[in-house]
Formats: C-alpha cells, structure tokens, sequence
C-alpha cells in the first residue's frame, strides 16, 4: 500500500500535468511570430509581401503598430512595393511592429 506521501506526490504530479497541459495552448499563442520578406502591395490595412521562401503572406496593419522606415517612425502609407521588411507579430491579430528598409 503506497504512503501518505508517495500519494500526495503523484496527486501533485498529477495536477501539475494538467495545468501545463491546459496552459500550453495559451502559451503558445504569445510567442514572437517574425516575418522577413518584400512588401507586394500596401492596403488599407494591411501588407502582401514575399518571404523569403517565395510563399505570400498577408499581414494585418492595426493603428497601434509600431512601423519604421530606415529606423524612423512612419505610417503605413509610406510603404512602398520593394521595401524590405521585417514584421513582428505576437500571438494572433495584427503585426506589432513593422521594420522596413528602402532597397
């Protein structure tokens, strides 16, 4: 017949278990998600670019992005076809932050 606390270390183990499995899926929705590509085309409130796989990928432009051009505060309108950029995006919905570089 197992202890008192060998009983109490698997029902802590267990419930640790669960606890990491539930909040995996929370967890992993928060971490850093970076696209590195040209801008295909400016929209209203969003950019196409090429990554560097060649795949397309559309990126969600809200107004509490932070966008740089060569380093300095910009908006989205003063992104261009060619621009090298380089987004960062955590978890889901729009991008962060926008880096982008004149070619």
């Amino acid at each position: 017949m197992p202890t008192r606390n060998a009983v109490a270390i698997r029902t802590f183990a267990l419930v640790l278990l669960v606890f990491v499995l539930a909040a995996s899926p929370a967890l992993a929705g928060r971490r850093p998600l970076v696209e590195r590509g040209l801008v295909l085309r400016v929209l209203p409130h969003a950019i196409v670019l090429r990554e560097l796989d060649g795949t397309q990928q559309r990126v969600a432009i809200a107004p509490r992005t932070l966008i740089l051009l060569d380093g300095s505060p910009a908006t989205l309108s003063a992104l261009q076809r060619g621009d090298v950029v380089y987004v960062v995006q955590v978890g889901r919905g729009a991008a962060d932050e926008v880096r982008a570089f004149t070619p």
